[in-house]
C-alpha cells in the first residue's frame, strides 16, 4: 500500500540567538495558520519552546555531533565546508506528515538550521526566513538568568549568530524578513509581522488570537508528567 506523503512547498524557518523571543513569534504564526507539528514546553519558557525535537534530532543531531558540535560546525561555516544533512527534505516532509500535516506552511524554531541554510533553500526555493530582533542587552540578561553562561560566553555566541542571519540576509534578501520584537512586546506594535503573514498566501493574520497569545503569561500543559527538555543547553550551545 502507497503511502500518501504532502508536498511541503512553503516552510517557515525561524532562527537567531536563542532569548530572543523566537518561541512568541513561532506562536504567532500557528494562531495564522501554520503547522508546527510536535511542539514542546521548557521549563525556561512558560509558554513553550515551539521546538520539534523530533525533526530537530532526526534531522539535524547526528550532522551536527560529527561535527564536534556547534563550535566545529562555525568553524566549518567559516571554512565553506558545511557537510550535508543526508535526505533532508524526505525526512522533514516525512516526519511532518507523521505529526498531521495536511497543507499549507509549516514552522520549524532552532536556531541550529541557519548553518544549512544553503542546502534547505535548494531543496525548499520556496522557504520563508524570520529573524527574531530583540535589545542585545536584554538577550544577554536573559542568558545569564537562564543558563548561568559567562559573559565572554554569551558574547561569543551572539557574534556568531550575528554573523549567520548576516550572511543569511546577504545572499537571501528576498526570503528574509527581521520581526522586532521589542515592538510587539513594550509597544504592542504589530505592523511588521502582520505585513509579513499577509504576503504569505497560505495565512491569515488572527488580530485577536495574536494579540491573546503576545499577552498571555503561560500556556496550560495538560500533561505534566512530561519532564520539559531544554534543546537549546549543553550540546546545542
Amino acid at each position: 500500500m502507497k503511502i500518501k506523503v504532502n508536498k511541503i512547498d512553503r516552510p517557515i524557518w525561524i532562527g537567531t540567538i536563542p532569548r530572543s523571543r523566537s518561541s512568541m513569534i513561532a506562536g504567532i504564526f500557528k494562531r495564522c495558520g501554520a503547522f508546527t507539528g510536535s511542539v514542546e514546553y521548557g521549563f525556561h519558557n512558560s509558554r513553550g519552546l515551539y521546538e520539534n525535537p523530533i525533526i530537530t534530532n532526526a534531522c539535524f543531531y547526528d550532522t551536527v555531533n560529527d561535527a564536534g558540535g556547534l563550535k566545529g560546525l562555525f568553524n566549518l561555516y567559516t571554512n565553506n565546508i558545511v557537510p550535508k544533512l543526508p535526505l533532508f527534505k524526505e525526512t522533514f516532509t516525512f516526519l511532518m506528515n507523521q505529526q498531521g500535516y495536511k497543507k499549507g506552511a509549516t514552522v520549524y524554531k532552532h536556531a541550529i538550521h541557519l548553518f544549512f541554510i544553503d542546502q534547505i533553500m535548494k531543496e525548499f526555493p520556496n522557504s520563508i526566513w524570520i529573524f527574531p530582533k530583540r535589545k542585545i542587552e536584554d538577550i544577554i540578561k536573559s542568558h545569564i538568568k537562564t543558563w548561568k553562561l559567562s559573559d565572554e560566553q554569551i558574547n561569543k555566541h551572539c557574534i556568531m549568530w550575528a554573523f549567520l542571519i548576516d550572511a543569511a540576509i546577504k545572499k537571501y534578501p528576498k526570503s528574509c524578513y527581521i520581526v522586532d520584537t521589542d515592538k510587539i512586546v513594550k509597544e504592542s506594535e504589530f505592523a511588521n509581522i502582520k505585513n509579513i503573514v499577509h504576503k504569505i498566501e497560505e495565512l491569515n493574520w488572527k488580530d485577536n488570537s495574536v494579540k491573546d497569545w503576545v499577552n498571555s503569561d503561560s500556556v496550560q500543559i495538560h500533561n505534566k508528567e512530561i519532564k520539559p527538555r531544554n534543546s537549546a543547553r549543553g550540546f546545542w550551545i
